[in-house]
């Protein structure tokens, strides 16, 4: 049997949602075949969401991602980092270091500097 991209956990990239809200629309950082979509939370305090998604296929309907990351940072820098699968089948894994070199960034940009943990 034949599974389709939907019943695989694959989606197209306009129809992939975080909060209700269209990540596509949002600004994007191109990471490979991946891509880290943010958003700076509207707080005074700062943070912002973020979704990582990497590219599977493309056919007649269009280009079929899966999501890999979720994270929602506050003023405090990356509270909530979701793996979204638990698990990362046969990981790129310094596809994945520039993935969260990249959230660090954004944590340096859209975080309050003073409350961010700069241990290792």
């Amino acid at each position: 049997m034949v599974m389709s991209d939907e019943e695989e956990g694959y989606q197209l990239l306009e129809t992939i949602k975080i909060h209700g809200e269209l990540i596509h629309k949002w600004p994007c950082i191109d990471i490979g075949p991946a891509k880290l979509f943010f958003k700076p939370r509207e707080y005074e305090c700062g943070g912002f969401d973020a979704m990582v998604v990497e590219w599977v296929s493309s056919d007649d309907k269009g280009e079929w991602f899966v999501v890999t990351w979720e994270a929602t940072a506050f003023f405090d820098g990356v509270r909530h980092l979701n793996l979204k699968d638990g698990y990362l089948n046969y990981p790129n894994i310094l596809r994945q270091l520039e993935i969260m070199k990249k959230l660090r960034e954004l944590e340096e940009k859209y975080c309050r500097l003073d409350n961010i943990d700069k241990s290792v």
